[in-house]
């Protein structure tokens, strides 16, 4: 054996083949391989060259327990793995084979039924839990027809839950549309305010110039004092000039209180300082 499958190093390869050959050749009567032809085979320097000259075998699981216990029944047999492992099995990986090859002969204590016998007290306790079973169904469909029932039930609460939030989607599409009303109409009543604001923004620009046009007034004014104290000489002529432009004063804190009071109480009060400064100064330089 050690000669067949480890060859000396000096041995040509190709006798070796040729003896390996006849070794196999000569397992062929046998449905398998020994374990240590196999194992020896396996552990080769030369078994990838080998393995091609070899015919694999199944090894095999023992035959299962028959179909019957009389009356011709059958076991079957699984192949494990093709042997020398790498090697080719043909055929297929199962067997099957006739066993139990005899009539049945069944005791007062048994029934035949398609030709094998089964035990009557295993039978009136598989009927009985059979009814045990069938009570059991019977109950559970008994619960699942309940269930049925409620979800039934629950199915018409819904379909009223499913109305009455139609009912609310109609009433808020409604309220959406009351609402979208009253947005347009803001936003008409946002356009006349806008509207209403470029006018106020224009009647500010217009009392703007006219503030301008009164702080040039009381400038004048300011002058006209200055040169009353400068020119003593010219002081009726400049009474009367100031009399004209406490006129224009008034006339421009008319349009003023139109636009704003707080404007008005500041212009009437410059006014009635000059008034009286003017009463003032006339008396004071009228005296002998």
């Amino acid at each position: 054996m050690n000669n067949i499958v480890f060859p000396p190093r000096d041995e040509e390869v190709s006798t070796w083949l040729a003896e390996c050959k006849n070794k196999f050749e000569e397992t062929e009567k046998y449905d398998y391989y020994s374990s240590s032809f196999v194992f020896a085979i396996s552990n080769s320097v030369f078994n990838s060259e080998c393995k091609d000259s070899i015919v694999g075998k199944y090894d095999w699981y023992e035959w299962e327990e028959c179909s019957k216990t009389c009356a011709t029944g059958y076991q079957i047999k699984m192949a494990q793995q093709c042997q020398p492992p790498g090697a080719v099995c043909n055929g297929l990986n199962l067997e099957r084979r006739d066993c139990n090859n005899y009539p049945c002969l069944c005791n007062t204590a048994e029934i035949e039924i398609h030709e094998q016998c089964y035990n009557i007290a295993d039978i009136e306790q598989n009927m009985n839990k059979m009814d045990e079973n069938i009570a059991g169904i019977d109950e559970n469909m008994a619960k699942i027809e309940g269930n049925i029932a409620e979800i039934d039930e629950n199915i018409a609460k819904m379909d009223g839950n499913i109305a009455e939030m139609d009912e609310n989607m109609v009433k808020i599409d409604e309220n959406i549309a009351e609402i979208d009303q009253n947005i347009a109409t803001i936003d008409e009543n946002l356009a006349k305010m806008d509207g209403n604001i470029a006018g106020i923004d224009e009647n500010m620009a217009e009392m703007d110039d006219n503030i301008a046009a009164l702080d040039n007034n009381i400038a004048g004014i300011d002058e006209s004092i200055a040169d009353i104290d400068t020119n003593l000489a010219d002081i009726d002529n400049n009474i009367a000039a100031i009399d004209e432009n406490i006129g224009e004063i008034n006339g421009n804190i008319a349009v003023i209180d139109s636009k704003t009071a707080s404007e008005f109480l500041r212009v009437d009060k410059e006014r009635m300082y000059l008034e009286e400064k003017h009463n003032y100064d006339a008396v004071f330089l009228r005296l002998p």
